[in-house]
């Protein structure tokens, strides 16, 4: 998108927003990664001039089944996305 000129941006994309939501443990590093990465992504795509207007990234704290409820029925796409933990071996 950024190599484009703007009149191509507004002819090929249409405006979109890539919303992310998720809990991590205060333990679990590689996910409290995740969700930083994803707030930082968001951060410079949002207030970038080229492409702010076209493009969106939100990261909803807190996510749980109540917001949820509101947030998937008004959704194109909805994947959910969870860690797998190796069994216990006993």
């Amino acid at each position: 998108m950024k190599e484009m000129t703007a009149e191509e941006r507004k002819y090929k994309f249409a405006p979109q927003v890539c919303i992310f939501g998720g809990k991590a443990f205060s333990t679990y590093v590689q996910a409290k990664r995740i969700v930083k990465f994803i707030t930082d992504v968001g951060a410079t795509i949002n207030h970038d001039t080229d492409i702010g207007d076209l493009l969106k990234v939100v990261f909803i704290p807190d996510y749980n089944v109540s917001v949820a409820e509101v947030l998937i029925p008004a959704s194109e796409l909805s994947q959910h996305i969870r860690p797998n933990f190796p069994k216990c071996v006993q």
